[in-house]
């Protein structure tokens, strides 16, 4: 065994300790299939085509970034960075040009060798009109890493070198989100932007064997893969799609499947009972929000978006609903991002006189009608039917006629690229929370679609502007301090509504080894074994 399959075995031994999923001690033993259950039905398996939290867990295993977050370190609030296809990188004095030095004799799963042409090939994909390779969708996707790019370009076999416009502290976790992930020029050119998604191959530790609309997407262990001390021990990794939560805790219970990537609390303490299973709750950085419709007329005066805040029971909606699973919101950046402020108290607390008092006060009449969307269930949105009926009911009790829109998953998943066609609608994140980048990326005015995820056209000149200075500010505190007036000036401008912060809770069997859940919103699934 070389020291750095030992060294890996140790790691995995040692992290175990400070996760209740597996066990520090054991042997791990090769083989078997693991089955995660999911709670919808994944968009395309292509890294850039969705910004789907289920289909990116997906897209993570088959294809691997420049640099990558280390998921299996536990005791942080944010995952470190380290290498991952880039063995080394440097950056300019002036923060803007990045070059990364790229691992050698690491081949794709279909045998191409990756090089930096390779890399340019997929950033082409990205940045590139002119390219055979365009993805109009992905571009618009990945805009929030690719909107700083001023020029990109192999400077040799194995050196690629990526200039950006202005300087930009979050680049870093910016080009190792799992939408940046490096594709086989190969595959693409063979494929193509419609089809990769079902012939998705990447340099991961699994390869794409099959998928089953509405029933599974089936991954294989990579005979091939480059890093030796991550290699797999499972042979395959099995996500059944399971919208319904209670068929998912059954199963579970059952061992029908191994993990519940989403348990609701209705099941969280008859499972904590049951003899091979375990319940642990990460706590990734997370938070599930209200998008509101800045075109609609209802809605451009701040007195009735103030109302609706102060309408929303989100403490009596936490006790009820979450059950200890997750807690009330009321700021933008959640905990454990770095520029969250536990002090920060709620600017609206529920106060239905008050909000009646500014509806009057903006001539809303009495009987107004609205409508709120939701999906019937899905990726890191808890209990978005029940969470709208209850501010359904918020709503009335103040005079507002709001219906609520419940969507299939597949239905909902297509209007992510889209501007808001109803008042309210529902949103929530955990792959780009880390950073409190976040805050431009959902509510910067260049981020309007079709060039990122604010979906409810806000625009706003006093923020986009902190948004800038903290996007190029090098120094980390200031940066932070930046970041944190924007969120001052975003809860005076209301420009959407916060509402909870998910604690992740997810069902293990309890024979299901080296599962460990950090601060990353992805899994790591190199090192986990099932015991016989």
């Amino acid at each position: 065994m070389t020291n750095s399959v030992l060294w890996r075995r140790l790691l995995i031994g040692a992290l175990a300790i400070l996760v209740p999923v597996g066990t520090a001690w054991a042997q791990p033993k090769p083989g078997g299939i693991l089955v995660i259950g999911i709670e919808g039905e994944p968009a395309a398996i292509d890294p850039a085509a969705s910004t789907s939290l289920g289909s990116l867990r997906i897209t993570r295993q088959i294809t691997e970034t420049l640099i990558k977050e280390d998921s299996r370190v536990l005791d942080t609030p944010t995952a470190p960075i380290v290498p991952g296809l880039a063995e080394r990188w440097e950056v300019s004095k002036d923060g803007k040009v990045y070059t990364f030095t790229l691992r050698r004799n690491v081949t794709f799963a279909d045998g191409t060798p990756l090089t930096a042409e390779a890399v340019k090939l997929n950033f082409d994909r990205l940045m590139d009109p002119g390219s055979k390779n365009y993805f109009k969708t992905g571009a618009a996707a990945t805009a929030k890493t690719t909107n700083w790019v001023k020029s990109y370009a192999a400077t040799g076999s194995h050196t690629f070198r990526i200039e950006l416009k202005e300087p930009f502290g979050s680049f870093h976790r910016a080009i190792m989100h799992p939408s940046m992930g490096i594709i086989s020029p190969k595959a693409l050119d063979e494929w193509g932007n419609d089809q990769i998604g079902l012939h998705l191959v990447g340099t991961g530790p699994f390869v794409f064997k099959e998928r089953e609309r509405g029933v599974k997407v089936s991954l294989a262990k990579n005979p091939t893969y480059w890093d030796k001390a991550n290699s797999p021990y499972v042979d395959q990794v099995v996500f059944r799609v399971m919208p319904d939560s209670t068929a998912r805790a059954a199963a579970l219970k059952t061992g029908e499947i191994d993990v519940d990537i989403m348990v609701l609390p209705d099941f969280v303490e008859d499972l904590r009972r049951t003899p091979n299973v375990e319940v642990v709750m990460p706590r990734t950085p997370h938070i599930w929000f209200w998008r509101l419709n800045h075109q609609d007329p209802l809605l451009k005066d701040v007195r009735v978006r103030r109302a609706l805040w102060h309408a929303m029971d989100l403490e009596g909606m936490s006790k009820a609903l979450f059950r200890g699973t997750g807690q009330a919101a009321w700021q933008f950046l959640p905990p454990k991002n770095p520029a969250h402020r536990a002090t920060v108290a709620n600017p609206y607390p529920y106060n239905p006189a008050r909000a009646r008092q500014l509806l009057k006060e903006a001539g809303v009449a009495e009987g107004t009608k609205m409508t709120i969307r939701v999906p019937a269930e899905g990726s890191s949105y808890m209990r978005p039917r029940e969470m709208a009926e209850w501010v359904q009911a918020n709503l009335k009790a103040v005079g507002l006629d709001a219906k609520v829109e419940s969507l299939e998953w597949s239905t909902w998943i297509a209007t992510g690229t889209k501007p808001l066609d109803v008042h309210l609608a529902c949103s929530a994140w955990q792959s780009i929370a880390h950073d409190p980048y976040m805050l431009e990326q959902l509510w910067g005015s260049q981020f309007q679609p079709p060039k990122g995820s604010n979906l409810g056209m806000y625009a706003n000149e006093e923020l986009d502007k902190l948004f800038s200075q903290a996007r190029q500010t090098p120094d980390e505190a200031k940066r932070l301090a930046l970041y944190q007036k924007a969120e001052d000036l975003m809860l005076a401008d209301v420009p959407a509504i916060p509402v909870a912060n998910d604690f992740s809770p997810r069902g293990v069997r309890k024979n299901i080894k080296g599962l460990l859940m950090g601060p990353s919103a992805f899994f790591d699934l190199t090192g986990v074994w099932i015991e016989k």
